[in-house]
């Protein structure tokens, strides 16, 4: 059994791997018929403004990867999926159709005009996180937004708190930061944006899944849909737990082949810093 991984809001952000995806016929296909592959470089540049369109290509993207992939494998796999990555896995397991994911990408985007300013940052450790980490991050009204190895995480917060953090706490200058998104996703701070959601997801129909699929908020399976919607909510407002889904899936489903549908390598980097009762393979769909 494999597992096939979507990549979360980075797999946006390396423009020439996507522009490599653009190459293959299903992923032009389906931005094609959905208006967003003539502009695609534009729509790429201007995510920090307009983030609606380069959210929007890059689920479509993953999705027509995974059409590419699947034609050559079968149908004997699992989906996981990282942040974003969780609707192009919703999408390929037939639980909701391409354009509700639109609808919901685009309430999304329109909501995250109402929260407060404040962003994501990948935090690099020496060492793994322990209790000086977390009273550190409290002190600062920071949150951990994603968990992804031992010395590898995401953390969340207000802008004033980062700026706060980065230029007073010891575990921010001995550590490596970089920005990834200038919204504080993943955290409590997602309030406002799930809003404009929430009463969307209650409403717009969804199928159980067609394909076995898994949470990353609490790893597991998610087979019901009423599981779903809680499970995107917390996706939203909570933690992502990548580190303890990915050893889940290896060390109790006994997975030993990971795909990264992408298009960047961040969960193919990720899988490889993380350790496993047995070994496993990550390898590329394309």
């Amino acid at each position: 059994m494999k597992v096939i991984m979507f990549a979360g809001a980075d797999a946006m952000t390396d423009l020439d791997s996507s522009l490599t995806a653009l190459t293959v016929p299903d992923v032009q296909k389906l931005l094609k018929r959905y208006g967003f592959f003539d502009n695609i470089a534009e729509h790429f540049s201007n995510m920090l403004t307009e983030p609606f369109p380069a959210l929007a290509a890059s689920v479509l993207t993953q999705v027509g990867l995974f059409q590419s992939y699947t034609k050559k494998i079968g149908d004997q796999f699992i989906l996981a999926g990282c942040s974003m990555g969780d609707l192009a896995k919703l999408i390929c397991a037939q639980v909701i159709d391409v354009e509700t994911a639109l609808q919901g990408i685009e309430k999304f985007t329109q909501g995250l005009q109402d929260v407060e300013s404040g962003s994501i940052i990948h935090i690099k450790t020496a060492k793994g996180r322990d209790d000086v980490f977390f009273d550190d991050l409290k002190k600062f009204n920071l949150h951990l937004a994603m968990d992804q190895t031992t010395n590898d995480c995401l953390i969340a917060g207000r802008e004033a708190d980062i700026i706060a953090w980065q230029e007073t706490s010891e575990l921010a200058k001995n550590s490596k930061l970089q920005l990834i998104l200038p919204f504080p996703l993943h955290s409590p701070l997602m309030e406002p944006a799930f809003s404009r959601l929430e009463k969307f997801l209650i409403e717009k129909p969804m199928r159980r899944p067609s394909i076995q699929i898994v949470s990353s908020v609490e790893p597991g399976p998610l087979v019901e849909v009423d599981a779903i919607r809680n499970d995107l909510k917390f996706n939203i407002l909570g933690q992502i737990r990548w580190q303890e889904t990915f050893k889940w899936m290896s060390d109790v489903l006994k997975v030993t082949e990971f795909v990264n549908v992408g298009p960047v390598d961040t969960l193919k980097i990720l899988g490889s810093r993380i350790q496993t009762l047995a070994p496993v393979s990550i390898i590329d769909s394309v």
